[in-house]
């Protein structure tokens, strides 16, 4: 188990370093944007990618605390498992931010759409990394087959979280406000009539599929380059 703990940890301080310089080139691009045009009209990209790395840090506190094996742990990493599902959909939401881009064909418009695209990227990057986390913690306790259950149930959660934030235009901290009884009864009442609500289903289903796709190469990706280097 040490073994494990200590190469968990290693991985997972090379993974940070990447994060922390994709989120570095994406502030960068929004400081370069805003000189450039004098405003600071897309100042929401910065505040959704902050939201981005809260599954990140909570599902590295939560996979820390699992690892110390007592109760203690346990009671410790319940909170924040909890707040890894509600702030999910945060990461993979970065992509829907591309509706904000007005095309142009100058070079500012590629500039910004390269910059949107960052943002998005950004963010998946770190939802699988949260994902890849704590997947590992569930295989080493209770198997592979848990570990990709709980990799198809984040997609999933990530799809509907997406569209009900971009759609409902709910917020993931409305949960623990007087908007959460609504949060709830509008995501349940998706779920529970699939017939008439097939579009935004079809639209939420297109979005776990599109996460799950680049989890699973991530994956592959980082087994291949482990199976090699061995």
């Amino acid at each position: 188990m040490k073994t494990w703990n200590q190469a968990l940890l290693t991985r997972f301080s090379f993974s940070s370093g990447t994060l922390i310089l994709s989120s570095a080139l994406c502030a960068a691009m929004l400081l370069v944007r805003a000189i450039a045009y004098g405003d600071l009209a897309y100042w929401f990209l910065g505040w959704n990618l902050a939201l981005a790395w809260i599954p990140l840090m909570a599902a590295s506190g939560a996979a820390m605390a699992v690892q110390r094996g007592a109760r203690i742990g346990w009671l410790i990493a319940a909170p924040l498992l909890l707040i890894w599902v509600v702030f999910l959909p945060n990461a993979p939401y970065l992509i829907t931010d591309m509706v904000h881009w007005r095309p142009q064909s100058n070079w500012q418009g590629w500039f910004e759409l390269l910059m949107f695209m960052t943002f998005a990227w950004t963010g998946c990057l770190l939802g699988i990394a949260s994902v890849r986390l704590l997947q590992e913690v569930v295989i080493a306790r209770l198997g592979a087959l848990a570990g990709w259950l709980l990799v198809l149930l984040a997609s999933a959660a990530s799809g509907i979280g997406v569209y009900v934030g971009r759609f409902l235009r709910f917020n993931s901290w409305d949960l623990a406000s007087a908007s959460g009884d609504d949060v709830v009864m509008q995501t349940l009442g998706l779920l529970l009539h699939p017939r008439r609500n097939a579009l935004p289903l079809a639209f939420s289903a297109t979005l776990a599929v599109f996460f799950l796709v680049v989890y699973t190469t991530m994956f592959a990706i980082g087994a291949r380059n482990r199976s090699t280097a061995t």
